[in-house]
């Protein structure tokens, strides 16, 4: 699952002869096809039979999500309404980056602001000059 740590991972846990997972694979597939930024893999309980225990797996098909290694979420059924909810609440989304602020006219809270928005760690930097040198560091000024 070290895959998780980037994106999320969907496993669909499925089985060849299961009618309702035979059913809603396709709409799955659309729904991969769709979500770029979401691994969706497939796990043949009867293949993976240790892998189906491992996470409880009593039901097809089943749809775990994993997030940083974890599960962050099931559905248990063909219900690709679910799925597509499933996916949506827990998608990795890129942060917007910030725009570029202009170091003449700007406030240390403004400052402060887009360092962090940038996801710039400002501990330890409390005074104006102090951030306007990590903002420009960063190409966040003007």
């Amino acid at each position: 699952m070290k895959a998780s740590a980037e994106k999320l991972v969907v496993a669909d846990f499925y089985a060849t002869w299961c009618g309702p997972c035979r059913v809603v694979a396709p709409k799955i597939e659309e729904l991969s096809a769709h979500e770029t930024e979401v691994l969706f893999v497939k796990v043949d309980v009867d293949q993976l039979g240790s892998v189906a225990q491992e996470n409880g797996i009593t039901a097809m098909p089943t749809f775990i999500a994993f997030r940083d290694g974890n599960s962050v979420g099931s559905v248990r059924g063909a219900n690709v309404r679910a799925v597509e909810e499933l996916v949506s609440e827990h998608k990795f989304v890129a942060a917007k980056a910030p725009e570029p602020i202009d170091g003449k006219t700007a406030t240390g809270g403004q400052l402060l602001a887009v360092l962090k928005q940038a996801g710039v760690d400002t501990r330890g930097y409390l005074e104006k000059h102090e951030l306007l040198e990590l903002a420009s560091q960063h190409g966040l000024l003007l």
